[in-house]
């Protein structure tokens, strides 16, 4: 995936999950090769792609299933279950990415 879309997935995730982004301006950093917004105490980049602690922390917040053996990412809704897999060839197509997917769903219907 590029910047741009994991921008907008990001943004998505960072909903769903309730995180406090830079209050001022456009959130959205690149530091060399890393990306990702700026928390709203302006001193951590959060990207739950490139970083594990964050993928986890939104995982946990948002109740989310993972099961690796069947690499997929769940949660039962009231209308049934929403969920994401992972482990095609497709370039990112990764664990983090699904989290990432499912929580931008889950974001979009906030």
């Amino acid at each position: 995936m590029s910047a741009p879309t994991d921008r907008k997935l990001l943004e998505q995730a960072a909903k769903a999950g309730g995180v406090a982004l830079w209050p001022q301006g456009d959130a959205w950093r690149a530091y060399g090769k890393h990306y990702g917004f700026l928390l709203a105490n302006g001193r951590v980049l959060w990207n739950p792609l490139t970083d594990a602690g964050d993928r986890y922390r939104l995982a946990r917040t948002l109740g989310l299933n993972i099961e690796f053996a069947d690499c997929r990412v769940w949660k039962r809704t009231p209308t049934g279950i929403l969920q994401e897999f992972w482990g095609s060839d497709a370039a990112g197509d990764d664990d983090a990415h699904a989290i990432v997917r499912l929580a931008a769903v889950i974001g979009r219907a906030q």
